[in-house]
């Protein structure tokens, strides 16, 4: 993010943002289209994630009618957001709203620099946030923009939309992306193993958990009509992998006590409540693929966390947690490996610390374990490891790579 002295006030105020009584997130996901700022995204709803008004005749106006839309309605969906696309798309046919104000050339692109529309039946002067710097659910946790365009700068805000895995009881998925993102801000000192040396984690490599593409294939899914074909493969090829390896590495943590840090996943078709478009959702058609997934895309969070709370699963992990600042450096430096037999399953990848990857087998604080280990197995074979606050495994990939306790 970009730090607490990094506020949005000062943009709100740049350009034709300082001319409009109200601006507004949205709901599209669609960048490049977003960035033209020629109107691309008028077909998708604004979100009211966030809003800033200024304190005008009209934004006042606005408000009250807003206001006593919402609590007038007799409709159960009738709440902030929809209300507010009623309101603002009132007097309009269809739902692309009239710009109001343009924006010269030379000044696109600049801060603040965007178009306004008339809302409301022309009462209202209202600016569109640009859906890179207020990021929402797809822009920020499944097309990592800012990660993968920093340039086009760090997101003032992200809202938690296209979102899945969350309960009336609790919003696991939200806070899932939140922790896999590092933007959660709520877990005690005692989550990432501060202060507590009985805190021991397993954690299984990446790149074990992934699939060894031939190099002759692009890593990346191209967006021609046939792309999908690949990406559909590739994507339930790496799923399979996945989830026998986690399986695996859900056996092995119970086995020796340890938090299981889940690996990370690479997933080459998104997940969306539409239709795809060469594995992509509609709007998001140029983002690059594979992209890594949210916890929510690919488990069922609500279940994993009941069964951890009845004892059922170990604990665990996001993807990417000992990237994480606030995991203390002797917790990352305490640290044994695990080197398991394929037993010639070439699929996936290897870390570099593993033989497979030009490690040395026979360095210290690194065992082996043979092809249908048991839990007593692993037991045995990393006593000299059980001091170790981190031991990571290479590879737990395969039907009968774990066969019991």
């Amino acid at each position: 993010g970009r730090g607490a002295t990094s506020r949005p006030r000062p943009y709100f105020n740049k350009g034709t943002y300082a001319l409009a009584d109200a601006l507004v997130s949205t709901d599209c996901i669609d960048i490049p289209g977003d960035a033209r700022d020629e109107n691309a995204c008028a077909h998708v709803n604004f979100n009211t994630g966030v809003l800033h008004f200024r304190p005008s005749n009209a934004s006042k106006a606005f408000v009250e009618t807003w206001k006593n839309k919402v609590a007038s309605s007799t409709i159960a969906w009738m709440r902030d957001q929809p209300a507010f696309n009623l309101l603002t798309h009132e007097g309009v046919p269809g739902h692309a709203l009239s710009p109001a104000t343009a924006v010269p050339r030379e000044k696109k692109g600049k801060p603040g620099h965007r178009m306004l529309y008339h809302a409301a039946n022309a009462s209202l002067l209202l600016g569109v946030l640009p859906n890179w710097l207020f990021g929402n659910g797809h822009t920020y946790f499944v097309q990592w923009h800012h990660e993968t365009h920093a340039a086009d700068g760090a997101p003032y805000s992200v809202h938690m939309t296209y979102q899945y895995g969350d309960t009336g009881a609790y919003a696991y998925g939200k806070r899932e992306r939140m922790r896999q993102a590092g933007i959660w801000r709520a877990d005690p000192p005692a989550f990432y193993g501060d202060g507590d040396d009985d805190v021991k984690f397993l954690v299984i490599a990446d790149e074990g958990a992934q699939m060894r593409f031939p190099d002759d294939e692009p890593a990346t899914i191209g967006t021609d009509r046939e792309a999908h074909r690949v990406a559909i493969a590739r994507h339930l090829q790496e799923d399979k992998l996945r989830r026998t390896t986690v399986r695996n590495g859900l056996a092995l943590a119970k086995a020796l006590g340890r938090v299981l840090v889940l690996p990370r996943a690479r997933c080459y078709c998104d997940k969306i409540w539409n239709n795809l478009n060469a594995c992509r959702a509609p709007g998001a058609e140029t983002f690059t693929l594979p992209y890594a997934c949210p916890m929510d895309h690919i488990y069922d969070l609500p279940r994993w966390f009941d069964d951890v709370g009845r004892g059922v699963l170990p604990d665990f992990r996001e993807p990417g947690f000992l990237s994480d600042a606030r995991v203390p450096s002797e917790v990352r430096a305490s640290r044994g490996r695990i080197v398991v037999d394929r037993a010639g399953d070439a699929r996936a990848g290897y870390p570099a610390w593993s033989s497979g990857g030009g490690g040395d087998a026979e360095a210290e604080d690194v065992v082996r374990l043979r092809h249908g280990f048991t839990a007593a197995d692993a037991v045995a074979a990393t006593a000299a490891l059980a001091s170790k606050r981190v031991v990571e495994v290479d590879y737990l990939g395969g039907a009968e790579t774990f066969c019991g306790f």
